[in-house]
Order: structure tokens, then sequence, then C-alpha cells
């Protein structure tokens, strides 16, 4: 009987020392199963941060271009007229106080708004683009090709990519075959 209890508690004392060599480990392994797990959490997190960052940028970005462009279309048909007065203004007239003012104010305009990041767009020979073009009229034009303005009428404009005004313009058919009149659209 004493041989047979001190065989139980030899087992019993293995036992013990298996146990708690699982029981060390186990405790390191989950710890460190749960680090790695916490560590891609965050990193995930982390990322979905950069994310939300940059896409809150990008929309702080476009309304600032969309406010610019409303505060400066207002302008435009000013600015306009301030150059067409300019472009008319007969040469005799041109030493004249009140003309040089005009042209005066009409550069200080220009200058300001194209600072505020407006600029024109180049239309004048350039292929048809309806994006940027607003097609008014239909015409024949001996040396510009079929499908590219042939004249402005009014300027277009843009701040960087988004297109503030189209320009309108006429479009050229190409040479005339006999037929001098231009064609509305």
């Amino acid at each position: 009987m004493a041989e047979q209890d001190e065989t139980m508690v030899q087992d019993t004392v293995s036992e013990a020392r298996a146990t708690d060599g699982v029981e060390t480990a186990a405790p390191e392994d989950v710890t460190n199963t749960q680090a790695e797990e916490y560590r891609a959490l965050l990193q995930r997190e982390r990322a979905d941060f950069i994310n939300y960052r940059r896409r809150v940028d990008a929309e702080r970005g476009a309304q600032i271009g969309q406010a610019r462009a409303d505060a400066l279309m207002p302008i435009l048909p000013l600015l306009d007229d301030l150059e067409r007065a300019a472009g008319e203004a007969p040469e005799e007239l041109r030493d004249q106080p009140w003309v040089k003012g005009v042209l005066l104010i009409t550069g200080k305009l220009d200058s300001a708004v194209r600072a505020a990041g407006l600029e024109r767009i180049d239309a004048l020979g350039q292929p048809f683009d309806p994006y940027l073009h607003e097609a008014f009229l239909n015409q024949a034009h001996s040396s510009i090709p079929a499908g590219h303005v042939s004249m402005v009428m009014r300027p277009g404009y843009r701040v960087g990519d988004r297109v503030v005004r189209a320009a309108q313009v006429a479009v050229s058919q190409g040479p005339s075959d006999g037929e001098g009149s231009p064609e509305e659209s």
C-alpha cells in the first residue's frame, strides 16, 4: 500500500510538472498571439486613419476650389465688359485719362483673378471639346480644320481642372464649298 501511495504521489508530481510546463507556455503563447492581433488591429486602424485624413484633405481642397469658383463667377461678366471696352477704345483716345483708367482697371482686375487661381481657357484653333467649349455657331473657315474652334465670342475660365465657365465659340466646318454664309447651330 505504501508503494501504491508513493507511486500515486510520483504520478501526481509528474502530472503537476507537466501541467506547470503547459500552463507556463500557454500564457506566453496567448500573450504573443494577443500581441500580434493587437498589432495587426493597430496597423489597420492607423491605415484607416491615414486614408480618412487623405479623404478629408481632398474634400477640403475640393470645397476650397468650389468656394473660389463661386466667388469669382460674378466677377467674370465685369471682366468681360472691361476687356471689351478696352479692346474697342479708339487709338486716338488711348491717351485720354479715362481710357487709361479703364485699361488700368482691366489689367488690375485680370491680375487679381489670375492671382486667385482663375485661368483663361485657350480655345482659338483648338479641337472642339464640349467640356471646355459651348458651340454657338458653325462656320466655314479656310485656314482652320473642321471641328476646331474658329472664333471665341466669350472666353472661358477654369480654376485648376474645374471649368468655371465654358468658352462660347464658333466651330469651323472646314473650307467652304462655295457657300460663304455661316450657319447657326
